[in-house]
């Protein structure tokens, strides 16, 4: 399987809510309309062509229509078209990537507000450690800390991409912490 099918069959599972804490997803605009969600959306594109996959974060819901269009244009099928409820950036704490390698706890992060992931882990942070776990810990709801230790209890070799914010959000309960990416590629 090739880096690229992976990371999609990662992300389908991952919109289903079986990788941990997750916003409201939607795979298809009519999905999105059926539901009634009338709040600010992220845009994202899964082509199998694109190196990076083409995102509008927090379009308004009287914009979405335009942005599928706009990604129409740029050679998308409206099925390789998803949505994803927009999250508060200007409440992040962390975001980042966590994960074991060689056995090392190594936490990668930004406390960046209001940039996105992609742009933030271009000036990251790095602790191996007892540090990192202690600072997730410290800005982590207790439920939130405890769904990334199960998470990596069931995936060992994995690498756990996150936000952290200062409110709950998602569909479980009590949680801040939004999980991205489980991926091991």
């Amino acid at each position: 399987m090739s880096e690229l099918d992976f990371k999609l069959q990662s992300q389908e599972i991952l919109r289903k809510g079986k990788l941990g804490n997750c916003v409201r997803n939607w795979s298809s605009l009519s999905e999105l309309k059926k539901d009634n969600y009338v709040g600010k959306v992220t845009v994202r594109s899964k082509d199998r062509n694109a190196r990076y996959t083409l995102v509008k974060y927090a379009v308004d819901y009287a914009d979405i229509t335009n942005v599928v269009e706009e990604f129409r244009a740029r050679g998308l099928r409206e099925e390789d078209i998803y949505f994803n409820e927009a999250v508060p950036d200007d409440l992040l704490i962390v975001q980042g990537e966590v994960g074991y390698v060689q056995g090392q706890f190594v936490l990668r992060y930004s406390t960046e507000k209001n940039t996105k992931m992609r742009d933030a882990m271009d000036s990251a942070e790095h602790i191996v450690g007892l540090a990192g776990r202690l600072l997730l810990k410290q800005v982590m709801t207790l439920d939130s800390y405890a769904d990334l230790l199960d998470l990596f209890d069931e995936h060992p070799d994995h690498i756990v991409e996150f936000g952290v914010y200062a409110c709950h959000l998602g569909w479980a309960k009590g949680r801040n912490t939004i999980i991205w990416d489980v991926r091991n590629y």
